[in-house]
């Protein structure tokens, strides 16, 4: 019977083809975190991110005390019916008196109008990242593409993703930094 030779072990197992290369690898890596870390470094992408980030934070405030209101009026309303736990709607609303039902028929008018107030200010979030910040996600898409083309580069990997698992790798690998200057340059081309 032959004898089996066991596999490396998990912990092992990545490591063990890199004993024995085949031939020296050119995979340069870029860093996961590309838009948050080197977008800082395209030119007027800090100032475009921070008015959208500023947009982005006033109308979830604005849409949250609205929220806030809203249960606070229905919190007012129900309290006096003190409704059960498994009460549907519909008997809780059978139970109210002419007036209240009025009230009640108007929060949730008021509440569709809260989500639609919500759809709107998505939009107006989706309208201004495609209008001011997408341009730079599809240059750097761009710029990737000609880089590795240029360099014949079958692949590019995430910095975040091999660090942990390699005890070595060359900073030389990083094309962050070259890629920031194509789309800069990119970028000013455009204007």
């Amino acid at each position: 019977m032959p004898v089996k030779h066991p596999l490396p072990s998990k912990k092992h197992r990545f490591f063990f083809p890199a004993l024995f290369p085949a031939r020296r690898m050119h995979c340069p890596v870029i860093s996961r975190y590309f838009p948050y870390r080197s977008f800082s470094q395209l030119k007027g992408y800090a100032a475009r991110h921070a008015a959208a980030d500023t947009l982005r934070m006033q109308l979830s405030r604005e849409v949250q005390q609205q929220e806030a209101g809203l249960q606070k009026k229905y919190r007012e309303l129900l309290d006096s019916y003190k409704p059960v736990q498994n009460e549907s709607q519909e008997a809780l609303y059978a139970r109210m008196n002419h007036t209240d039902q009025e009230k009640f028929k108007l929060l949730q008018e008021e509440r569709k109008l809260q989500e639609t107030r919500i759809k709107s200010f998505s939009s107006q979030l989706d309208a201004l990242y495609a209008k001011d910040l997408k341009p730079y996600t599809v240059e750097v898409a761009a710029a990737l593409q000609q880089y590795a083309g240029k360099n014949k580069i079958d692949m590019v990997w995430y910095l975040e993703d091999i660090t942990k698992a390699l005890p070595y790798y060359s900073k030389e690998k990083d094309i962050t930094a070259a890629i920031a200057e194509m789309v800069n340059r990119a970028m000013l081309k455009k204007e």
